[in-house]
């Protein structure tokens, strides 16, 4: 009899052990995809100019961090510090010193119509003719370039030919 019992004993303690082991959650496996990095180049008034690997969603002060901070001739006025950075662009810090150049260089084989229309004198008609001439001639060999498409003449392009580099 005390065997029967310790036998039964023994069996419901392996049913409700095996019911609690299968019943348990399983343990979440959670995949997290690793970050897009890209390059992007800072120059002018920082002091390591170069080009930088960054995260996507980094911003300029991060650049500028990476770039080991300013120089004392950096112009920050025109400059917005929590702008995210862009892939494959050319940043330029300004100088006190030299009010005339362009915060913001873009290659002109990768801008995109919502950054074309933010530069001063390019148009909305302006941006598609850019894109349409870049599409049709599979990419801008160089910056001077810009003077074959329609609506661009000498003035237009000496006003927007610093904001734009070829690579």
């Amino acid at each position: 009899m005390k065997k029967l019992v310790l036998i039964g004993g023994v069996i419901v303690f392996i049913v409700i052990s095996t019911i609690i082991f299968i019943s348990r959650p399983k343990p979440k496996v959670f995949q997290s995809n690793p970050p897009k990095t890209f390059n992007v180049i800072i120059q002018g008034e920082v002091e390591m100019t170069g080009s930088y690997l960054v995260v996507e969603g980094d911003t300029l002060q991060t650049l500028i961090n990476y770039a080991q901070g300013l120089t004392n001739k950096a112009d920050l006025s025109t400059i917005n510090l929590n702008e995210v950075l862009q892939p494959n662009y050319k940043y330029t810090i300004p100088s006190k010193d030299n009010e005339d150049k362009v915060p913001f260089q873009y290659n002109l084989n990768e801008v995109n119509y919502n950054t074309l229309i933010t530069i001063p004198g390019i148009t909305e008609t302006r941006a598609i003719n850019i894109l349409t001439y870049r599409e049709q001639n599979n990419k801008f060999n160089s910056v001077e370039e810009l003077l074959n498409v329609k609506g661009i003449g000498e003035v237009t392009y000496n006003k927007i030919k610093d904001y734009f580099y070829i690579r």
